[in-house]
């Protein structure tokens, strides 16, 4: 028995991706539908007292409309905030097929 998909009432955010081209720059933004947003807030004291926010996306490979596997150093925006992706893992279901992707984003 595999996993089950993560049910879409559990993914209740849209994001949008832009991919890092090869001379610089971003590609165009593609949107995935239905992924979900945990975030987490930052601050440092540091000499200018940073805040940042960032978290970890789940992107479902069935239930997340446009889902793919976002390239790390895209651009993620979610919810008003525009992130980076410094990673982006598969995890595979008893089938071999990819089941999710998290993605850590700052």
């Amino acid at each position: 028995m595999g996993m089950r998909q993560i049910p879409r009432r559990l993914l209740p955010h849209r994001m949008e991706v832009r991919e890092p081209e090869p001379g610089g720059g971003y590609a165009e933004a593609k949107t995935i539908e239905h992924v979900r947003f945990e975030r987490v807030h930052t601050t440092s004291a540091d000499a200018h007292r940073s805040d940042s926010v960032g978290g970890k996306v789940y992107v479902d490979a069935v239930m997340s409309d446009g889902a793919f596997e976002v390239p790390v150093g895209s651009r993620a925006a979610i919810g008003g905030a525009d992130m980076t992706v410094t990673t982006c893992t598969a995890f595979e279901g008893a089938n071999g097929r990819v089941h999710h992707w998290e993605l850590v984003v700052s």
